[in-house]
Parts: structure tokens; sequence; C-alpha cells
């Protein structure tokens, strides 16, 4: 087995060689790839971008090659694009993918709620007033229900409003937070 993201790469370089699109395991291999990418990636999200380009890549690759057969994989493939695309400061990318993702598949409920997390605080970051009813929508939507990303998802609702000198709303919602998970590292 090859050590390492070099070694990695090496070898899944061979495997998504043109020559080998017919075979059965060039579209796992193109996953594989951007799963490597991403990994080396996240060692150093500050300088990553490299990588999460070459990730992104990948995921696009490996996303149409699964579009059609196998639906479930596709929806983490084109989320993984997505986070690759965030990564790499490409928001408007990334928003689409995800876009992409909440019309186009079916998720979990735990799915669904990372994927409106993710759409709510990538387009909380953009400077471009346009897509504050997007962040706020997608916010809203996790921070109602009892998921993992609640809190977080409070978080970034009530410094989204605090940003935009909705302070009323900003404070309901940072009161919010630290009345119902005083624990969190949130609400704090």
């Amino acid at each position: 087995a090859a050590q390492g993201y070099s070694g990695k790469e090496y070898l899944l370089k061979q495997a998504t060689d043109e020559r080998y699109r017919s075979n059965v395991a060039y579209t796992d291999a193109w996953y594989e790839r951007g799963l490597n990418h991403f990994q080396e990636g996240l060692k150093d999200p500050a300088n990553g971008s490299p990588f999460f380009e070459l990730a992104a890549t990948a995921f696009a690759k490996s996303f149409r090659s699964v579009e059609e057969q196998n639906t479930q994989k596709a929806a983490h493939i084109l989320k993984l694009e997505a986070k690759a695309n965030a990564y790499r400061n490409s928001p408007i990318s990334s928003l689409a993918l995800l876009e992409k993702l909440l019309s186009q598949f079916n998720e979990s409920v735990e799915e669904r709620e990372e994927t409106l997390y993710l759409r709510g605080l990538i387009a909380s970051r953009l400077l471009d007033l346009s897509y504050f009813p997007v962040a706020e929508e997608s916010l809203l939507a996790v921070a109602k229900g009892k998921g993992k990303y609640r809190d977080e998802a409070l978080y970034v609702l009530g410094t989204l409003y605090y940003g935009q000198d909705y302070y009323e709303n900003a404070m309901k919602i940072f009161c919010t937070l630290s009345e119902t998970q005083p624990t969190s590292p949130f609400a704090s």
C-alpha cells in the first residue's frame, strides 16, 4: 500500500489515466484521489488551496461518473466538492453545488442539516448582501432543529445579524443559544 500523500497520489494518478476509463475502479480512483488531496489540504487549510483545487476537480470527475447510478454516493461526492471549493475560497462555486444538492438529492435529515448549515455559513461570509436571505433562511432552518449543527447555526446567525446592524435579532439569537445550550462553547 502507498504511504503518505505522494505515494497515494502516484498510484491514483495512474489509476485515473484515461486509458482505464472503462474499468469499474476508475470512478472510485477519482474519488480516492479527491479524498487524498482534500485530506492533504486539511493539514494546513490556510495554505491548502492548491490541494483543495485538485480535490474539487477530482470530485467533479468522480461525481459525473456516479451521478446516474448511485445517488447516495453522488450526493456525498457533491458535498465534498462543495467543501473543497469553500476551502479554496470559491464560495460561489460551493453555493451552486450545495443548491444542486438540496434541489436534486434526497438526503437524510442529518445530511440535509449539514448541507443547509454549510450553505448558510458560506453565504453569511459573502459581502454581497444579496446572499443575506440565503444565509438567514438556511441558518434559521438548522437553528429550529435539534441536530448537531444547531449551536453553530445559532452563533453564525447571531453574528450575521450583528454584522448587519440587526442588534435586536442578534440579541434574541444569542439569548436563545445561551438559554437552551448554556454549556455550548458558542454560548459564552
